[in-house]
Order: structure tokens, then sequence, then C-alpha cells
């Protein structure tokens, strides 16, 4: 059963980020917004899809703090059966990538899909489920510092520890984990050297680091 889940959030990103994955997000002539196209279950009621679409909002939400820099605060405001709406919705013109033609040597042209690299990212959350848990937590608990150490640890689960795979010092982890730790769990003065803990801006830093480089990892995996 398709459902149309109607949002909001900023337009002027909504748009960048329509043209990046045009298969899922799209603005409605007809109602003055943009919405999502969702295929579900024929049990699923509103409720149902409202949680489960809350989840693919804060991949987005998450791939734009990573590759935009900011935030579109994508929420839902109503969800409601597709119907004939459907058809309408997909015919909807996009802009999203397509592909371009080059010339090869042996006279035979070959297309080739050039992707955004916010659809490169979306593609791998969706194949990947360590991927978008990861995003999620980006999406949701981005830029604080129970946050950021919340997203550290899931991509620890997945990939093992970066600085073991080169992707950043001892050093620099054993700071950045000191730093989030004490300050999470809001140690007074007396207990920690404050001066020798990482700014916020310098903990975001060397998380998207950290988010790029297994990126790069998982993109070579799944070939995308």
């Amino acid at each position: 059963m398709d459902w149309l889940v109607f949002l909001s959030g900023d337009e002027r990103l909504m748009d960048i980020i329509s043209g990046s994955i045009p298969g899922d997000l799209r603005y409605s002539e007809q109602e003055g917004c943009y919405a999502l196209l969702y295929n579900s279950k024929e049990s699923c009621s509103a409720d149902d899809i409202q949680n489960e679409v809350n989840e693919k909002i804060a991949v987005i939400n998450g791939i734009s703090w990573l590759i935009l820099n900011e935030n579109p605060g994508i929420r839902i405001e109503s969800v409601r059966p597709a119907g004939k709406a459907a058809e309408d919705f997909l015919n909807t013109p996009t802009d999203g990538n397509g592909g371009i033609i080059i010339s090869c040597d042996d006279d035979e042209d070959e297309e080739v899909t050039i992707r955004s690299p916010f659809e490169s990212v979306f593609l791998v959350a969706s194949a990947d489920n360590c991927v978008n848990a990861v995003m999620q937590a980006v999406g949701t608990d981005f830029k604080t510092w129970g946050g950021f150490l919340k997203i550290y640890k899931k991509i620890e689960s997945s990939t093992g520890a970066p600085a073991a795979k080169g992707w950043c010092s001892d050093d620099e982890q054993s700071w950045f984990l000191d730093s989030a730790e004490a300050y999470v769990s809001q140690k007074t003065g007396d207990e920690i050297e404050l001066f020798n803990l990482m700014y916020l801006s310098e903990a975001e830093s060397f998380l998207t680091i950290i988010l790029q480089e297994m990126l790069k990892e998982k993109k070579l995996e799944l070939k995308i």
C-alpha cells in the first residue's frame, strides 16, 4: 500500500536534497510542500508509517549535516493513503542527476551515472544497516557531546576502533574519548583537567573525518 507523507523543514535545503534523491523526496505542487511516497504492508497504520518514515528522515537529516553542514530539520506534518495521487506524485518532474554519454576508443558510446555526494551516502545508508544506524544518530544527536559519543560507539561497533584502521592516531582517539566521557559524565573540575579536553568544535572535526573514512570503506565494499 502506498502512503504520502507530507513534510516541513528548510525548503532551500530540501530543494537541494530532492535533486540528489529524486525518487524519495519530491515537491507536491498540489499540496504546496515536500512529500515522500512510502510503500508499506497492508496491515500498517498511519502511526506505523510515521514511525518508519521518521527513521528515514533522521538518515536524510544526518547526511545533510555531514555533506551540507546544515540540518534541514525535516519533520512529518501528515500521513495519508496515496490512492490515485501516487501516480501523479511519481510523474512529478525532478532535477535528479542523470547519466552522461562518453565516447570510448572502440567507438561505442557509454552512459555513465554521476552521483552527488549526498546520493552516494544515501545509497550506502540504504544498503548497510550499520551505516543507516550511524546516520540516524547523526540526524538526531549531532553537535552534542552525548551525541558524538553515541555516534562514535556505533561506528566502533561496526568497523572496529578508528585508530586501528589508520583513520586517526591513538592519541587523537584517546583525547576524543576522554573528553566525551568527561563531559557526558559531568565530572567536576577537581576530577579532570578541563584545559586538556577537546572543544566541541574539535570533536566535531574529528568525528567528521571518522565518518568520511567509514563511508569510503563502505562505498568500496558495496561498489557504490
